[in-house]
């Protein structure tokens, strides 16, 4: 057995040791971003040596697009999640090279660890110590994520290269904001009947025309009044005609309908019920969906409705932690996460007529959130004109108002509430249909198959669907 302690030139030190390695190398590192010991260990990869790294990632800025070169090479990358079984924050820093040799110590392999006073120890062929490090190894990699993984290694890599933003739709929007970034929480308050939910299924279904995937949960409303709403806005039939079965138009064939249907099919939104709302339920099933259907982007109406079974002293440390919980989730996955939530403003008439500020916001979390969008109509207090003297018929202001990659400002929307519909300000694309549809389409002369739809017009649900998946199109 040999051991040496060092406390100087450590980076030289432990890269002299790596370039030592034959078959493998396992790397324990509470943070990792020194470039030196990365392109050691990408050199090593490309002779052949096995790499293991798990990494974790308490700031919430791992960057997986710093490992490509290395997934390529087959090697493994796993980010060590917080909401693990045993919840315990991993805090290692040791290396464990071909099975005998061991580096621990103080050392963080980071570009800043060389500043400080820092020690390393590298132990070779004690076989008593080495078991204890590969144990310890061997336990905490089923508690990660593994992103690095041989044969989908190659896509892998191909989907990191993939854009990372997401257009909105509403150009003015994605133009203060510069798209939905990957890796972001966006959260969008207002009063009530401000468009909060509509404006949610507006972006998912303008982001599904765009070629993206997402998935909407549904706390505050069912999963059939929700597909009933995105068939309001495809096919501009007001969603009280579509929820009646009303036949106020007998004659008129309900062509619009069929081709709505048709191009519903074509958007990839998934509405699922959340039956259990407790934060860590709600992980798991973002993790599984993304898993099985690679989501883009993923909207919860609303966080107020979100449990925990975690305890907090305060209300807002209890939102708080729900939000960082879903910040980490966003950055692990590489997803968009967009939440509502309402405004806690007193019961003043005055005051609920004014303009919202992020001080309103229910519960104090606006810290670990990207980008804030606060909603208001003033058109609903009876207010009649903007400040510039436009009206405000129809009109729903998005204030930007915070903005961690841009700057902040207020855009103006058309909102047609019978319809569900927000459209680009001055946008006349929208054509409202006049016509009702009646009980299962029978008056309809088409070869329509509308088994395929995804609503029954007797009970609201596709009876295919399982109560707790919700509507998928994937």
């Amino acid at each position: 057995m040999q051991v040496n302690a060092y406390f100087d030139n450590i980076q030289s030190e432990i890269i002299l040791a790596l370039q030592e390695a034959k078959n493998s190398i396992k790397v324990a590192m509470y943070y990792f971003t020194n470039d030196a010991i990365l392109n050691t260990l990408t050199a090593l990869a490309k002779k052949g040596v096995k790499i293991e790294l798990i990494l974790f990632d308490e700031n919430n800025d791992f960057q997986l697009n710093k490992y490509i070169k290395l997934i390529e090479l087959d090697s493994k990358i796993y980010l060590y999640l917080t909401e693990s079984s045993d919840r315990i924050k991993m805090h290692h820093k040791f290396c464990i090279i071909d099975d005998r040799t061991v580096i621990t110590g103080s050392y963080n392999w980071t570009i800043n660890a060389k500043t400080n006073r820092e020690n390393v120890v590298i132990i070779e062929d004690c076989n008593d110590c080495t078991s204890k490090f590969i144990k310890e190894f061997n336990y905490i990699k089923p508690l990660s994520k593994l992103f690095g993984n041989n044969p989908t290694t190659t896509d892998t890599a191909n989907a990191l290269l993939k854009p990372q933003t997401i257009t909105s739709g509403y150009l003015e929007l994605d133009g203060i904001i510069h798209n939905f970034d990957k890796g972001n929480v966006i959260l969008i308050g207002g009063a009530s009947s401000m468009g909060k939910t509509s404006l949610l299924l507006n972006m998912a279904h303008n982001m599904s025309k765009s070629g993206g995937k997402m998935a909407f949960f549904a706390l505050s409303e069912t999963k059939a009044k929700l597909i009933e709403k995105l068939l309001s806005i495809e096919s501009g039939i007001s969603s009280h005609a579509i929820r009646n079965h009303l036949t106020q138009n007998q004659e008129a064939k309900t062509e619009e309908m069929v081709l709505a249907l048709d191009r519903f099919f074509q958007l990839k939104i998934q509405i699922v019920d959340i039956l259990d709302t407790q934060i860590l339920s709600i992980i798991e099933k973002i993790k599984a969906i993304k898993m099985k259907n690679d989501v883009d982007v993923f909207f919860i109406d609303y966080l107020e409705l979100i449990t925990g079974a975690f305890h907090a002293e305060k209300n807002y440390d209890f939102h708080t932690n729900i939000i960082s919980k879903l910040k980490l989730i966003a950055r692990q996955l590489n997803i968009v996460i967009i939440i509502t939530l309402g405004l806690n403003r007193k019961k003043n008439e005055f005051y609920n007529r004014q303009k919202p500020i992020i001080s309103d916001l229910a519960f104090n979390i606006e810290n670990y959130a990207d980008s804030i969008f606060l909603l208001y109509r003033p058109e609903y207090y009876d207010i009649c004109d903007f400040e510039d003297g436009h009206s405000t018929k129809g009109v729903i202001e998005v204030i930007v108002a915070k903005n961690k990659h841009g700057k902040h400002g207020n855009i103006r929307l058309m909102f047609k509430p019978e319809y569900g519909k927000i459209l680009n300000f001055g946008d006349a694309s929208f054509e409202v249909n006049p016509i009702s549809i009646n009980s299962r389409m029978n008056s309809m002369d088409s070869d329509y198959d509308f088994s395929r739809s995804p609503l029954d017009f007797d009970i609201g649900l596709n009876p295919s669907a399982k109560p707790d998946d919700g509507y998928s199109p994937f």
